[in-house]
Parts: structure tokens; C-alpha cells; sequence
């Protein structure tokens, strides 16, 4: 495989996607680990404890955003909730995203380095731990109801998982509303015949999820079943399937 540049990477909080042309992502996994060393031990010895998960992010500015991007890296400073994934390949579907559910924005330096250049840069953590899924959709434009295109995950699933899905826009406007908008995740077993596994219902922009249970089955697709009013609506979707992508 021909080798990555940093601009195929992004990170998306809620309906925001920071892009790796104009800022720079990692994600971070720490685990703990704990001394348990007894008079039995012949050496130092140690248990793992609980994994944690970061996201970071660093992006450049050239002026106040005004659809929020600052309020919202404000805003979620020590408030939990905002859904977080970190995209290394945003260009191709059925590819690894990292995903915080539920994050909060733990710093938030400023840097006003040059002349109309500010940086502004978030560090996201976890309130509950990360996870692993597999992206169906990057920033993909929906005009109307119908189905999106499948991705196969190599096998089944049989105990659940969660869909995710962040609305970028709708109309064309970051501060979009609808009137309960639909899309579904859907799961077959032969790429032909697909059953419904979980359904987001919105009206506004910004990060939602929703619960599978059960077998989820190895081949998965959005489908738009209302468009809530709008004409056009710009979605990220991946899913998280229980012991095959995590």
C-alpha cells in the first residue's frame, strides 16, 4: 500500500470535522497498571488496569467560525458529551475510526502566533472507554431517501454494537434544522437482503448514536428512510460491532 499522508486523517466532534490540511490529530491509548508485588514475588511485578483513550487535536485559524467551532471547543471544556472520532483514512470506506462517545474537552490552549493565523487545539477525553469501529460513510451528501452503499466486515457479529452517525449539515448550513430526519443502519447476510439493526432520528446538526443488539450481520449500509423536510443533508456514519471491530 502506498504510503499515507497526514491530510487523509481528520477528527469530527459532533457536526465539526478538523481536517489534516489545515491541522494535525493523534489518538492516544494508555493503560494503567498496578503494583502487586507480595514477599512471594521474586521481582517487581505488575497487573494492567483500566485503558484509557485520547484524542488530540491541532488546528489553525484564520478567524472567528461562525457556526461555533470555538463555542464548541469552549463549551465542552470539563462537560462531558460530546461524540469525538478520529478518522485516519477519511478518503475510504470500511477503514478503522476511533471513537469517544461520550468526550470532554480537557484543555483548550490559544496561539496567536503570526498575523490573522491562531491556533486553536482541543485534547479529548474519555468519560467512558474508546472504541474501534469501521467507517460507512465520510462527509457524504443525502438529497433524498433511498440506500447508501454496503461495507463488509468479514463476519458476523453476535452481541450487538452501536451505529454513529454526525450531521455536518443540512441545507447547506452547520446550524441546519430539520423536522426528525431518519437514517438507519442496516445489516444482511448475503449483500442483497438487508434487515434493520438501529435508527437515528434528528432535527438539527451535530453527533448522534444508536444501540444494535443482537447479530449484526457482516454486510452494513445507511439507509435514508426520511429526509425530516430537508433537501440535502451531510453525514459521517460508522459502526461499532462487538468483538469484530473492537
Amino acid at each position: 500500500m502506498a504510503p499515507l499522508k497526514g491530510t487523509s486523517a481528520s477528527v469530527i466532534v459532533d457536526e465539526f470535522i478538523w481536517g489534516g490540511s489545515t491541522s494535525s490529530a493523534e489518538v492516544q491509548f494508555t493503560t494503567n497498571e498496578h503494583d502487586v508485588t507480595n514477599l512471594d514475588s521474586t521481582g517487581m511485578e505488575y497487573i494492567p488496569g483500566l485503558t484509557t483513550m485520547r484524542v488530540v487535536q491541532n488546528g489553525y485559524w484564520v478567524g472567528p467560525d461562525t457556526d461555533g467551532v470555538a463555542d464548541e471547543l469552549h463549551d465542552r471544556l470539563g462537560v462531558s458529551g460530546a461524540q469525538v472520532a478520529f478518522v485516519p483514512i477519511k478518503g475510504t470506506t470500511n477503514t478503522p475510526v476511533y471513537v469517544i462517545p461520550s468526550a470532554f474537552n480537557a484543555s483548550l490552549p490559544i496561539d496567536a502566533s503570526a498575523d490573522a493565523v491562531i491556533t486553536m487545539n482541543g485534547e479529548w477525553a474519555a468519560t467512558n472507554a474508546g472504541q474501534r469501529g469501521k467507517l460507512i460513510s465520510y462527509n457524504t451528501t443525502i438529497s433524498g431517501t433511498g440506500d447508501g452503499s454496503s461495507i463488509d466486515l468479514g463476519s458476523a457479529g453476535s452481541a450487538g454494537g452501536y451505529f454513529y452517525l454526525h450531521v455536518h449539515s443540512i441545507d447547506g448550513d452547520a446550524s441546519g434544522t430539520s423536522s426528525s430526519s431518519a437514517i438507519k443502519v442496516q445489516s444482511s447476510s448475503d449483500d442483497s437482503t438487508f434487515a434493520d439493526e438501529g435508527t437515528v432520528t434528528f432535527s438539527a446538526t451535530g453527533g448522534f448514536s444508536a444501540t444494535m443488539s443482537g447479530t449484526v450481520n457482516r454486510y452494513l449500509r445507511i439507509s435514508t428512510s426520511d429526509m425530516g423536510g430537508a433537501t440535502s443533508i451531510v453525514v459521517t456514519a460508522y459502526v461499532v460491532v462487538t468483538n469484530v471491530t473492537m
